[in-house]
């Protein structure tokens, strides 16, 4: 089963955009910690001392240097942010509640058909999406590289390993250019993006 790591660990399942998206900016800014995978397909979040850190069970989930479990992603990352020295603007924070709760309905309409086998009528999900999801993205893009302006911050390492999970669904044929160019130029941005988003890439790309 997955391994305890101890104080400072983060446990990932890298196919997973959220805790890609820990993972990324953990590596992208050298923070002293470890990241351990944890199978969820094999339920090893489910093993007694990982509830112990997070009694929901989900990934990512961050076992802090003080011994204290953390998760959902906007909490890690903020965590982490603290300890690289960076203040996530409001624009960040503003993006990041969003996509946590009304974006991230629309994204599950695309993915969960499209990467998990789970119901919903994957043609209305790409629609809903493009109608009512992406158009708030270009919104805070605001004609920028990125959310945070010319280099990624809080808010684009929330978003962009998400973006990546819809590459084997209809909606990558449909999506703006800006979007297709605001993905490429995060990869590029991120110094650790091709080792550590590999398995997520390699799973996506099986399922096209």
């Amino acid at each position: 089963m997955g391994l305890d790591g101890g104080a400072g660990t983060l446990y990932i399942h890298p196919v997973s955009g959220n805790a890609l998206a820990a993972a990324l900016y953990c590596r992208d800014n050298d923070l002293d910690f470890k990241i351990h995978f944890i199978d969820i397909m094999a339920g090893e979040q489910n093993v007694e001392w990982f509830i112990a850190l997070n009694p929901q069970h989900t990934i990512p989930t961050l076992c802090t240097k003080s011994e204290a479990g953390l998760w959902e992603t906007g909490a890690i990352l903020r965590h982490f942010a603290k300890i690289a020295g960076e203040e996530p603007s409001d624009w960040d924070n503003m993006f990041m509640e969003y996509r946590q709760s009304e974006w991230y309905k629309f994204a599950g309409g695309i993915y969960g058909p499209s990467l998990f086998g789970m119901p919903g009528d994957l043609a209305e999900g790409v629609k809903d999406f493009k109608e009512k999801a992406e158009p708030m993205i270009l919104y805070f893009l605001k004609g920028n590289k990125f959310i945070g302006g010319e280099k990624p911050s809080l808010a684009d390492y929330m978003l962009a390993p998400v973006l990546t999970m819809f590459e084997a669904s209809p909606y990558a044929a449909e999506k703006d250019p800006k979007i297709g160019q605001y993905v490429e130029d995060f990869k590029a941005a991120s110094k650790s993006w091709e080792e550590t988003a590999g398995m997520q890439t390699y799973y996506v790309n099986s399922k096209k």
